[in-house]
């Protein structure tokens, strides 16, 4: 299986944008958001993913 950890949390804060205003961004319900950002999920769903609008957050999402 593979693992990975999502920086969402942090390029959000380094870009200034909260959970909120990326739901509105994005159509993805903030408490998804808040699940990405503090890695508590056990399926990561491709298609959420997609939603996200990449040019306001990184190329660096994931590590």
């Amino acid at each position: 299986m593979l693992k990975f950890r999502i920086k969402l949390k942090e390029i959000l804060k380094d870009r200034g944008i909260t959970q909120k205003k990326l739901e509105e961004l994005s159509g993805v319900p903030q408490s998804k958001i808040s699940n990405l950002c503090n890695n508590k999920f056990q399926k990561l769903n491709i298609t959420t993913l997609k939603k996200l609008p990449m040019h306001y957050i990184s190329k660096t999402f994931l590590y």
